[in-house]
């Protein structure tokens, strides 16, 4: 019961990758997402084993749909999962087997994959696709957000399975992303409390990804209002 967006930003490689679902912690064991290489799910009955495969696939120069078709090939259960492989230039290809719970499917766009399983039903899918499409122009980040929250708003999960974990997942140039968020448990609504910590994160994205990794020597003078660009709640 996932439902997910993977997507990037073919121009500047920017590619990532957001979950929403029932389960709780899923951004620890769902998702891959490596700059220069891309970003691949793995969900239904998900099987982290099969990430670390398909991303040795990709290294290896295979496609995305060559990687979709090899999993197949070294997993026997692979009617009871959903995959979904996408490279920073946009080259998407998603699995989707026939024993992954009430509706399941996919929908691939131009730079994205919209996925997910035991949904209220397609509008699901089509909802996170036309999010994403119409945020083009903002950042990746956005664009995938904006999709988990058309993707609840249009029923998400079947019956009363709301989403308690969510994870945001965004790479570029680092070996490190450069987001890497996650709700790994919340009573009601895991989406929404996914893009309030994107708003409280995002000031942040250049003292934590660039000065204190890159620029060590410059952070040791930084005032505290450098260090904390938002003011203290309250």
């Amino acid at each position: 019961m996932t439902y997910t967006i993977l997507g990037c930003d073919s121009a500047t490689g920017r590619v990532g990758i957001g979950i929403a679902t029932h389960s709780i912690a899923a951004g620890g064991y769902c998702q891959v997402v490596r700059s220069g290489i891309g970003a691949i799910a793995s969900q239904a009955y998900a099987d982290p084993r099969l990430l670390p495969v398909a991303t040795d696939m990709l290294e290896r120069g295979l496609s995305p749909a060559e990687v979709v078709t090899g999993l197949a090939d070294v997993d026997p259960d692979y009617a009871f999962r959903q995959t979904a492989v996408l490279t920073p230039d946009g080259v998407a290809a998603a699995h989707t087997g026939d024993r992954t719970g009430h509706w399941s499917g996919h929908v691939i766009g131009d730079g994205y994959i919209a996925t997910g399983n035991s949904l209220e039903g397609e509008g699901v899918v089509e909802a996170m696709a036309d999010a994403f499409e119409s945020a083009a122009g903002s950042p990746v980040e956005d664009r995938l957000v904006a999709g988990l929250e058309a993707g609840r708003d249009a029923g998400g999960q079947v019956g009363d399975y709301y989403e308690r974990s969510a994870t945001l997942v965004v790479a570029e140039t680092d070996t490190f992303p450069d987001i890497d968020l996650r709700i790994d448990f919340h009573a009601s609504d895991a989406v929404g409390e996914l893009r309030s910590l994107l708003h409280v994160y995002r000031p942040y994205l250049h003292i934590y990804n660039h000065v204190r990794t890159k620029e060590p020597r410059q952070a040791v003078g930084m005032t505290y209002e450098e260090w904390n660009p938002l003011p203290p709640e309250g």
